[in-house]
């Protein structure tokens, strides 16, 4: 019976420290998400993002990735040997809007995980490759996974990378967040060796 009683206590004791540490975790998640979501205005009226820029000729991606946050980012970096892949996450709006029109004015791409909405219900994550921006008209176009391109307007594309656009989503992907197994406002920067400074 004793040893029933430690077992029950025991179990408690764990099952409350779980909760605790379950709770911690999603508070510090959501100051995340607080600091990242910030104004992007200001970039609307730079003259810096005045001009749209736009990478033709980008092959659609295909295959879609079951890798996620650090094991994606191994991926790229072997896939890219030649290249320095840098990954910028849990950044701001602004910082993440200027990053992909920097990275596309330097006629490269940019890998983003965002979220797609299928049939207007159901969500996955996913990854996309940005290929255009256009800051003053509002739109940003990518290539998604499924093998088509797609026009987003900027605060819609921001939903997508913060992943607010998924309604009711399951508790483990929350704690997913929490403890960065999957990251919000994301992007793998990917640039030559020769202008990262790098030597080969």
């Amino acid at each position: 019976m004793k040893i029933f009683k430690s077992a029950v206590v025991f179990l408690c004791v764990i099952c409350a420290i779980g909760f605790v540490v379950a709770a911690t975790m999603i508070i510090k998640q959501n100051m995340v998400d607080i600091a990242i979501n910030n104004n992007i205005s200001s970039l609307t009226n730079n003259v810096k993002y005045k001009n749209p820029v736009e990478i033709e000729s980008v092959p659609v991606i295909e295959k879609i990735s079951t890798s996620v946050s650090s094991g994606f980012y191994t991926e790229i970096k072997k896939q890219f040997p030649d290249y320095k892949v840098t990954q910028h996450k849990n950044i701001k709006n602004s910082e993440l809007i200027e990053k992909i029109y920097d990275s596309l004015l330097n006629d490269m791409p940019v890998i983003c995980p965002y979220a797609i909405i299928e049939n207007s219900e159901v969500w996955t994550m996913n990854y996309c490759l940005v290929v255009g921006i256009d800051i003053p008209g509002d739109k940003i176009t990518v290539n998604n996974s499924y093998g088509y391109t797609e026009i987003y307007t900027i605060k819609d594309f921001l939903k997508a990378t913060r992943f607010e656009n998924c309604e009711n989503m399951e508790f483990y992907l929350k704690l997913g967040f929490a403890v960065e197994v999957f990251t919000k406002n994301t992007v793998y920067i990917i640039e030559k060796l020769e202008e990262s400074g790098d030597v080969t």
